[in-house]
């Protein structure tokens, strides 16, 4: 009875503590066949993430990045090594941004708690505020997937947050039926990933959302900018033509289509507290 309050005790105190509660998620080695500990885990808080990743935290901190711990596995036979690197985000919708630029071009699997994306060698997850990135080397395929179901389970019962998608990828509807890809964005980091905008965006907002089609790209920003909608429609305007003297523009029922010699190139409307913008190809 003494042994069982003792591990009761100390699982209060991990979880109360501020530098430990993201550590205390990490799986066991026991959860984990054939798997133990490398090592010690690694703790990184704000602008410290650049010491953790080369190049790309940029974006991290975009989506809104709070801390990350990293801890290294191997296999009892020293070849299998496994990588668990488990993100605290700002909110939900956070993890779920850097979950989908992360997964780019791959299926994100709704799992109605969780969203899953797996693939050769990895294992993508995000849950709540956390996003989670398990990478394997030296491990076959039965082993992987069986090792990647323990991960999932673990930090599926030690989360109680669900994830959510946010709110504005939920309700944009597709615009074409076979998009090559999609994202929910924070900021211009990540949209330049996904598409090339050739003037600068007049306006402040909070988060979006982008598909790309065949023919076109199609954005949707929520604006988060005291000026009017007219102002924010006409600066948009301006700044594409200035960059494209040649192109027209004509006013249509909902908006406004911008073209070159009777080709469509832009199209801008406003709905609401939404501006949509469509570039055409």
């Amino acid at each position: 009875m003494r042994k069982i309050l003792v591990i009761a005790t100390l699982a209060l105190v991990l979880k109360s503590s501020g530098q430990s509660d993201i550590q205390s998620l990490l799986p066991a080695p026991f959860e984990l066949p054939g798997m133990q500990l490398a090592g010690e885990a690694e703790l990184f808080e704000g602008e410290d993430l650049f010491d953790l990743i080369n190049g790309g935290a940029e974006v991290y901190l975009e989506y809104g990045f709070e801390k990350v711990v990293s801890q290294n596995y191997i296999g009892m036979s020293g070849k299998t090594n496994l990588r668990v690197e488990i993100y605290r985000m700002t909110d939900p919708s956070a993890a779920f941004g850097i979950l989908a630029f992360s997964s780019l071009g791959k299926n994100i699997i709704d799992k109605i708690s969780y969203y899953l994306v797996s693939g050769l060698g990895f294992g993508m997850m995000q849950k709540g505020s956390y996003f989670i990135i398990a990478s394997y080397a030296n491990i076959d395929k039965d082993l992987q997937k069986g090792i990647l179901q323990k991960i999932v389970s673990s930090l599926d019962n030690s989360i109680e947050e669900l994830a959510r998608m946010p709110s504005i990828a939920g309700s944009t509807q597709p615009p074409c039926r076979d998009f090559r890809q999609s994202l929910y964005f924070r900021g211009n980091l990540a949209l330049q990933n996904v598409t090339y905008l050739d003037f600068t965006l007049p306006f402040k907002y909070s988060e979006g959302v982008y598909f790309g089609c065949n023919v076109f790209d199609y954005l949707v920003f929520k604006i988060d900018d005291t000026k009017s909608r007219k102002s924010i429609v006409e600066e948009t305007i301006s700044n594409i033509l200035k960059k494209n003297p040649e192109f027209t523009t004509v006013k249509e029922t909902y908006g406004f289509s911008i073209s070159e010699n009777g080709y469509p190139r832009y199209e801008i409307l406003p709905e609401g507290d939404q501006l949509v913008l469509i570039k055409y190809y």
